[in-house]
């Protein structure tokens, strides 16, 4: 699971982009984030939003507004994956 601020866990595999809110929004980016605000797409998990999270899970895509900034969130992704492709040893110690 993936903690993508105030206590919410996302799937790593259902992220499908991690957007850096730190400077300004391009204007496509800024009317697909009010088509999804108007569609009740979107969660605001702190008053402080440093990313959006674009997650395509069992509920369809959903965009969440995180405290955390885009790079340790990318950086926890990354490390997750590296997680899940590790190899699973048995007993006796083969892969």
């Amino acid at each position: 699971m993936l903690h993508i601020g105030r206590g919410w866990m996302v799937f790593p595999d259902q992220v499908v982009a991690i957007l850096d809110m730190s400077g300004t929004l391009p204007p496509a980016t800024r009317a697909w984030l009010r088509r999804c605000q108007g569609a009740g797409l979107v969660t605001r998990l702190d008053a402080s939003v440093r990313s959006l999270v674009l997650v395509d899970g069992p509920l369809g895509e959903q965009v969440y507004m995180s405290p955390l900034s885009a790079a340790a969130l990318s950086a926890r992704v990354s490390s997750a994956n590296r997680r899940a492709l590790a190899p699973v040893w048995d007993r006796d110690g083969r892969a």
